[in-house]
């Protein structure tokens, strides 16, 4: 018997010493009409007859015959069939357990694939005994599914990918639920231990009423109210609608240790029938974020305060004027002075005592500074030099306050003490564009009564 190529309405398997006296009627009640090829297998000797249909024919021709059906199908199987699919297919050809399907009137069917130019080609085979005066022939009728298997193999691979995508996300999360925002039916799904009672796949009748129901008894007291908010059915529907996705961070206590979860709502694509909520743990990040954020805070205020005097820092001071110069832009009502206090004989003090000595005098006059300027910051920016921002009430009585710290460095002065020079401007709106413009002011202002200081002219 020949092979024939099912891709051209030629299918392989063949036929013998069987008159032409086939009741098509039967044949099609018994196979469907999109068969390219049908087998006609006489159960008492084996014989067959094989018809096939054109590809660009309706009708079926009586194309060849053979003696046995199943030695032949042997044979033509180690030729056409794909090896991976010998075996099955030669179960198949299996006579006896053939023939016991056929007495129990079973049908049968098997997707095989054939190897035709050296192509790869899916068939599909269905068996049907005969009825009637036809009821001593079993019918093997053969298609070609190549472009539906194909389709089918390709939609198959889709559906893994994403079931694999599905599944590499699902392991982020400690639940998943599965929402009918209409009628509050629900699926659980968990693959975490501690959610074991809650197993995969436990429906329940309402989310929004369960949730509220387990909050009592899971959730943080002092997030509680949060949660149940979170969850009223009405606010949370009009929440996803507006924004399509929400998010809440809170705490569960689970076997008495709190943790922080997120809970993250989404819209299914289109279904608009329902949600999916997602509840991850995130209580690692959220503890790696809280260091952070002290380490960040520690780092923060050692960068605010100068070391030495325990004052503000260059930092801080740089930080403070960016406000102020964004006050002055805006033309917002801005009054502030600004103090230069620069300490007198530092070098004199490193290069004759030491730096230790130079640090404790640099102290003593910070003291100096911070004592009569009580209500406004004062800045370290250089070695001896300090900067007081005058506000509120020491802007107020900022006269006062020069006068009494002169008279103070004058007292110092006769005390061999600390002694500072110091000179005082004030923003004037119609004078003033930046900080800098009070500042310089300010600065020769210190120079002024630097000079005069040293000639004891004050």
């Amino acid at each position: 018997m020949d092979a024939h190529d099912c891709v051209q309405g030629r299918c392989f398997l063949g036929c013998d010493n069987m008159e032409n006296k086939i009741t098509f009627t039967d044949m099609a009640i018994a196979l469907a009409k999109d068969y390219t090829g049908i087998y006609c297998i006489n159960t008492k000797d084996d014989s067959y007859v094989e018809y096939s249909r054109e590809s660009d024919s309706k009708k079926l021709e009586r194309r060849s015959e053979g003696e046995d059906f199943f030695a032949d199908g042997v044979k033509n199987c180690k030729i056409m069939v794909h090896s991976e699919d010998q075996e099955k297919f030669n179960k198949f050809l299996d006579k006896e357990q053939f023939m016991k399907r056929i007495s129990r009137g079973k049908t049968f069917n098997l997707d095989y694939r054939l190897i035709i130019n050296g192509k790869e080609i899916y068939c599909h085979l269905k068996t049907v005994k005969g009825v009637g005066k036809d009821a001593g022939l079993v019918f093997v009728g053969v298609s070609n599914i190549d472009k539906e298997k194909r389709i089918e193999i390709k939609q198959d691979e889709e559906r893994k990918k994403f079931v694999s995508i599905a599944n590499a996300l699902a392991a982020r999360y400690e639940l998943l639920y599965y929402i009918n925002i209409k009628t509050g039916e629900y699926t659980t799904y968990t693959a975490s231990e501690r959610y074991e009672e809650l197993r995969s796949g436990e429906h329940g009748n309402d989310f929004f009423s369960d949730a509220k129901t387990n909050c009592e008894v899971t959730v943080y007291h002092e997030d509680l109210d949060m949660v149940k908010n979170y969850l009223e059915k009405e606010r949370f529907l009009t929440m996803i609608k507006e924004d399509e996705n929400v998010s809440l961070t809170y705490r569960l206590v689970i076997q008495g240790k709190v943790q922080y979860m997120n809970m993250f709502a989404v819209k299914t694509v289109n279904n608009e029938e329902h949600i999916i909520i997602a509840v991850s743990d995130i209580t690692a990040a959220k503890k790696r974020e809280l260091e952070m954020k002290e380490a960040l805070g520690n780092a923060m205020s050692i960068a605010i305060k100068d070391q030495l005097t325990g004052v503000n820092s260059k930092y801080a001071y740089t930080r403070d004027i960016a406000e102020l110069e964004f006050q002055i832009n805006e033309n917002t009502q801005v009054e502030f002075g600004v103090a230069i206090c620069d300490i007198n004989g530092l070098k004199q003090i490193n290069d004759t005592l030491g730096h230790a000595a130079g640090d404790e005098y640099i102290k003593e006059g910070c003291m100096l500074v911070c004592n009569i300027f009580k209500h406004s910051p004062v800045f370290r920016i250089g070695g001896d030099e300090f900067v007081v921002i005058l506000t509120n009430r020491d802007y107020e009585n900022r006269e006062e306050l020069i006068q009494k710290f002169i008279e103070e460095i004058y007292e110092n002065k006769k005390k061999g003490k600390v002694t500072i020079s110091i000179g005082l401007a004030v923003f004037e709106r119609d004078k003033d564009r930046i900080f800098k413009d009070v500042f310089e002011r300010a600065d020769k202002e210190m120079y002024k009564f630097k000079e005069k200081f040293k000639r004891e002219d004050i």
